[in-house]
C-alpha cells in the first residue's frame, strides 16, 4: 500500500479501531470463553468425569496463555512475539481437540459449544488485531521508513548544494576582494 495522505489518516484511526475491538469483542469474548471453559470443567466435575474436568482445566490454561500472549501484541512488539502468540493459539486448538471427544456427553455439550463459540469470536478478534497491526507495521516500518530515508537523502542533497554554493560564493568574494586590492594598489602606485 503506497504512502498517501489517506493512509496516514487511516493510521490515526487504528488505535480507536483497536480500542473499539477491545471493548466490543476482544475482551468480552475472551472473558466469556474463559467462563465457558470453566463451566465445562465444573460440569465435568459434577458429572464425575475427571478426565473431562482435567481437559477443561487444560483448555482454560491454554486460553489464558493465548490471551496473555495476544495482549502482549497490543504494545510495541516483535515478529517473535507475533509468532509466539500465534503458536499459543495452536496450543489452544490442540487442547480443544482433546476436549471434543469427551464433550459429546449431553451434560457437557452445551458448555463445550458455548466455549467454542466464544473462542471463535475471540480468535476472529485476534486475527483482526493481527491484520491491523500488520497494516501499521507495513506503513510505519516499510513505507514511512522508506519515505523518511528519501526525505533525509533529499535534505542531505539540498544541504550539500547549499554548502557548495556557499563555498563558491566565498571563493568569488575572496577573488573579488583580491582583485580590488590589486587594482587599488596599482592605482595608488600609479599615482
Amino acid at each position: 500500500m503506497p504512502l498517501t495522505p489517506n493512509n496516514l489518516a487511516h493510521l490515526k484511526t487504528i488505535p480507536a479501531d483497536l480500542q473499539l475491538s477491545d471493548r466490543e469483542v476482544y475482551e468480552p469474548s475472551g472473558t466469556k470463553a474463559h467462563a465457558d471453559l470453566g463451566n465445562f470443567a465444573a460440569a465435568a466435575g459434577r458429572a464425575g468425569n475427571s478426565s473431562a474436568r482435567l481437559l477443561g482445566l487444560a483448555g482454560v490454561e491454554a486460553l489464558m496463555d493465548a490471551r496473555l500472549n495476544a495482549e502482549k501484541l497490543r504494545r510495541p512488539h516483535t515478529e517473535v512475539q507475533t509468532q509466539k502468540a500465534t503458536a499459543k493459539f495452536a496450543t489452544l486448538d490442540n487442547a480443544l481437540r482433546a476436549i471434543e471427544p469427551v464433550a459429546q456427553n449431553p451434560e457437557l455439550k452445551p458448555h463445550y459449544d458455548d466455549a467454542m463459540a466464544s473462542i471463535g469470536k475471540y480468535r476472529d478478534a485476534f486475527q483482526r488485531s493481527l491484520a491491523i497491526l500488520g497494516e501499521t507495521d507495513t506503513l510505519i516500518k516499510g513505507e514511512m521508513t522508506t519515505e523518511a530515508t528519501r526525505i533525509a537523502a533529499d535534505a542531505d542533497f539540498i544541504k550539500q548544494g547549499a554548502s557548495d554554493h556557499q563555498a563558491r560564493a566565498k571563493s568569488e568574494i575572496h577573488a573579488t576582494i583580491a582583485t580590488s586590492q590589486t587594482i587599488s594598489l596599482a592605482l595608488i602606485a600609479a599615482g
